[in-house]
């Protein structure tokens, strides 16, 4: 995923029934992982794989045996915390098509001391692919599939092979869809290398506006198939029997992940800027034409393939520290435990195009001495010439023809930052109550308290808005700052506190039909301290009739809470192309 305003950075998100990753309560050995994106997700990324034993999935009434937030379920990585000796591996893939090669590789080690009655565990785990930063690389992207259409009896989908966009091309066009630069004579030409125009190839037209096939129409290029990415992850746990009956036990995970791609959208302009016919790097022949026409300006469209691909980088790291105790009293079993997790990302975008730097740069008029100069550097106000002190003119008049130091100018790197803490104060209790004829009735009792913080700072706050005085260039009443990762403040804290409690019972065993008939149920209170209380249930059945068969009834009431970015974000904003 992207990494805008409405999606997390690049990683690995679990989505348990498609219902999105903001659903799937993430757990490390039964233990909360703290949110790695803004938007409260986790990036399964940066749990340590050497030691994972086993990854338990629960998709049915998750939220009050659980936890809040496990409306699809539940994903809880088991490590094997006895695991002694030593172990690694190495892997190495590569495509049928010869790229994006990637490679694993990982240690653990464990071992015991004093007689036994410790156990130290340590684990480092690599990977690192190069991704595929270019769709054309395959021969699907090739094709350059899109879909048009409306989607109803009178005008389904379609999927077609050779979709390009009508309204922009590599050098410039001169829009002519719908009413857009009416009674222009060169309505519809485009600019060729070097300035020259010619007329515009409207190949064949689709029942959606802005797209045809063939033609001169042309596709976004830079765009990555799959994003670059580097993880390591380090983990380490130590316990120790402090008697026959209780043990301590302090573990630490480090994770970092790095991602990489190449975004379209960041410095593209696909349309709906205007142009003036006094601009200085129009030839002689257009200006006259349209002079001549009583044409002052125009719409133009164009996709910067001259421009450095546009690449987003996402840094994510987490820290996670876990301590507890557990034991053993009688014939039950107790825990108590406290973690703390903190986590960091920070998303940039380079290339990204200054809309009001790509404004004043638009507009290049002749000053008294004939040098091309933005038009807002000759503006009377002081204020308006210092604002723009620098500005490079830009000409976007043919493929090539924009000078680096235009780009320099107009292309700067939108970037935000999250910080989220989390800690947690819990403890369990759980046993056998008694026997029944088809097995002992067992239960677990609980508690848990936990805080949370959210930190979000962006350079490209969409609550911020630009001024654009003494720019004639702009054709929108709102302008972002940037074009995209507009991804604005949040600040908030809150804290949970939950009580929750479990039963399996065993109704029937090894009788007609009937292998096993159990009965589960659970029942959790949590209180927002933003919210307030509310109760989360469970019932269900589990049936065998014969071994590799069983069947399992469950209904249930679970719930999601609002995360601190739904709570206390500031405005948002983010494009989307359909």
């Amino acid at each position: 995923s992207g990494g805008t305003a409405t999606k997390p950075s690049d990683g690995n998100y679990l989505n348990l029934r498609n219902l999105g990753p903001i659903r799937t309560l993430i757990l490390l050995d039964g233990q909360r992982l703290p949110p790695t994106s803004f938007d409260g997700t986790v990036d399964a990324n940066i749990i340590p794989e050497s030691l994972i034993s086993r990854v338990d999935v629960v998709t049915g009434g998750a939220s009050a045996a659980y936890g809040s937030d496990a409306v699809s379920g539940v994903v809880n990585f088991i490590f094997d915390t006895k695991f002694t000796g030593f172990k690694g591996g190495y892997s190495y893939g590569i495509s049928r098509y010869d790229d994006n090669p990637g490679y694993k590789y990982n240690l653990a080690g464990g071992f015991k001391f004093n007689e036994g009655r410790g156990h130290v565990l340590l684990s480092y785990d690599h990977y690192d692919i190069p991704g595929i930063k270019d769709n054309f690389q395959r021969p699907l992207g090739k094709y350059i599939y899109g879909r048009v259409g409306a989607g109803t009896a009178a005008n389904p989908f379609i999927d077609l092979p050779g979709v390009v966009f009508s309204t922009a091309t590599y050098g410039t066009l001169i829009q002519g869809n719908g009413t857009t630069n009416a009674g222009n004579p060169l309505r519809n030409y485009q600019f060729l290398p070097g300035g020259a125009i010619a007329p515009f190839n409207l190949g064949t037209p689709t029942p959606t506006a802005g797209v045809q096939v063939g033609g001169d129409g042309i596709a976004t290029i830079g765009r990555s198939l799959t994003g670059a990415q580097k993880t390591d992850q380090y983990f380490a746990r130590a316990d120790y029997d402090l008697t026959d009956n209780v043990s301590a036990f302090v573990q630490a995970s480090f994770a970092k992940s790095f991602n990489s791609f190449v975004t379209v959208g960041s410095g593209t302009q696909v349309g709906d800027f205007r142009i003036f016919t006094s601009n200085a790097f129009l030839s002689d022949q257009v200006r006259n034409t349209l002079t001549a026409a009583g044409v002052t300006s125009f719409i133009g469209g164009r996709i910067e393939a001259d421009q450095p691909f546009k690449l987003a980088r996402d840094y994510n790291s987490a820290t996670v520290i876990v301590a507890g105790l557990k034991g053993k009293l009688g014939d039950y079993n107790w825990r108590a435990g406290y973690s703390h997790g903190d986590t960091r990302l920070n998303v940039s975008h380079d290339g990204n195009f200054e809309n009001s730097h790509w404004f004043a740069a638009l507009d290049a008029v002749k000053d008294a001495n004939g040098n091309i100069v933005c038009n807002v550097t000759l503006s009377p106000d002081p204020v308006v010439r210092a604002r723009y002190a620098g500005c490079v003119p830009i000409n976007i008049f043919g493929n090539g023809s924009p000078s680096k130091a235009a780009y320099d100018y107009v292309s700067k790197v939108s970037r935000y930052s999250v910080k989220q803490n989390m800690d947690i104060v819990n403890a369990d209790f759980s046993g056998d109550a008694f026997t029944l004829p088809a097995g002992p009735m067992s239960f677990a009792v609980g508690a848990e308290y936990r805080r949370q913080k959210l930190n979000e700072t962006s350079n490209t706050d969409p609550s911020k808005p630009i001024d654009l005085t003494g720019l004639r260039t702009n054709v929108q009443t709102f302008v972002l700052q940037y074009n995209s990762t507009n991804v604005g403040t949040a600040f908030g804290n809150q804290n949970v506190k939950e009580a929750f409690g479990e039963v399996a019972v065993p109704l029937l065993k090894d009788v007609t039909l009937v292998k096993s008939l159990d009965l589960n149920a659970a029942f959790r209170y949590t209180d927002y301290s933003t919210s307030g209380g509310v109760n989360t249930w469970k019932i269900g059945l589990s049936y065998v009739p014969i071994d590799d068969l069983r069947f399992r009834l469950t209904k249930s009431r679970d719930i999601r809470a609002p995360t601190l970015f739904e709570l206390y974000a500031g405005q948002q904003a983010s494009l989307s192309n359909v």
